[in-house]
Formats: C-alpha cells, structure tokens, sequence
C-alpha cells in the first residue's frame, strides 16, 4: 500500500530529537490519512521518498506537457502510442533525473508517538 502526504521540516523542531530521528510535522488534512496508514503498518519498516513541493503548473502549461510526453512516446515506439514507452514513464525517468529525493526508513511507533505529540491526534480519533 502506498500513500501520499505532505510534511514540514523545519530545523527549529528537530532541536532535542535524537540523531537519526527526523521531525516531521504533517499537514492536518493528511493527519488522519497517515494515522491509519502507521496503524496499518505498525511494526513494519516503512519507505519513505521525499521531495520538495513546488508551485504547480497551469492547466494549460500541463496540457502542454503531456502532449509533448505523448509525441515523445509514439517517437520512441515507432509511431504507436501504445507500446514499451509511455508518457508516464516518460515523466517518471525525468523526475527521477532532476527532483531532488531522499530515502529514509520509518519506525512507525516513534511516528505515531512524534504525531500524537505534535499534533494532539491520537489512535482513538480513527
């Protein structure tokens, strides 16, 4: 299972953490979200990819893109769209090439733990 949520790092918070502990503060839309996930999960290492947020594109320079994507695509598969290459992966190798990522594992008890304090969830609001 995987799922998407956005975090804040701030260098203030991480003051008192223990080395190796990240403090991440997640966005109260995503607390829920991430809260039944980490119960899903608990116990189990978890993967984690981070990236930074931008400011996101116009429909129209979107379009755009994935038009471009798509003739990229048909390009590589021999005038098909359908084929080895897709536009998606496309996108993906271009983004693995230039976003700036990081791996991290998770224990999911410290997670759930750094949540409930920072956040006043806890497990009963599921």
């Amino acid at each position: 299972m995987k799922i998407s949520f956005t975090v804040t790092w701030k260098k203030d918070s991480q003051a008192g953490i223990p080395r190796g502990t990240l403090a991440l503060t997640p966005d109260p839309e995503d607390v829920s979200q991430l809260g039944k996930f980490l119960q899903a999960n608990d116990g189990k290492p978890l993967q984690c990819d981070l990236s930074t947020v931008s400011r996101g594109r116009s429909i129209d320079s979107n379009r755009l893109m994935w038009s471009l994507y798509r003739i990229e695509a048909i390009e590589h598969n021999g005038g098909k769209l359908f084929g080895a290459v897709t536009p998606e992966k496309l996108y993906e190798a271009d983004l693995l090439q230039t976003a700036p990522r990081a791996t991290i594992t998770i224990d999911p008890i410290t997670a759930v733990s750094s949540i409930e304090r920072e956040t006043g969830w806890t497990q009963n609001t599921i």
